[in-house]
């Protein structure tokens, strides 16, 4: 079991799965599926620009608003729409060598949820 001085390295996630900026949401949905996660940090050129979640995506949805399935309706929406047009910029980030009380404390902090190494 990891203790609050072992660098946050040593339980993040390593096999990070990212999108590009210029992507479509029904990509980003797709992969958000598939992948069983709720975020994904968006890169351009490789450089992290941005954070897209799920629910970020769930908001432009509009589910069964109407009591009609409107599924398609939001495959159309999220083809228009870019990830650059809805994801979070300026990610915040720690890095792999801090300790993992000094990332809780920051979580805590400024009230993120996930964070993204």
């Amino acid at each position: 079991m990891p203790v609050k001085k072992d660098k946050i390295e040593t339980i993040m996630t390593t096999a990070v799965v990212t999108v590009d900026i210029d992507k479509s949401l029904h990509y980003a949905k797709t992969i958000f599926d598939k992948k069983k996660i709720r975020h994904l940090p968006v890169v351009d050129n490789r450089k992290l620009v941005g954070m897209l979640s799920l629910t970020d995506i769930m908001r432009l949805s509009f589910g069964n608003t109407y009591g009609i399935d409107d599924s398609e309706t939001d495959k159309t929406l999220f083809e228009m729409l870019t990830i650059g047009q809805v994801m979070k910029e300026h990610p915040m980030f720690v890095d792999s060598e801090d300790s993992i009380k000094k990332v809780a404390e920051i979580l805590t902090k400024e009230s993120f949820m996930p964070c993204r190494l």
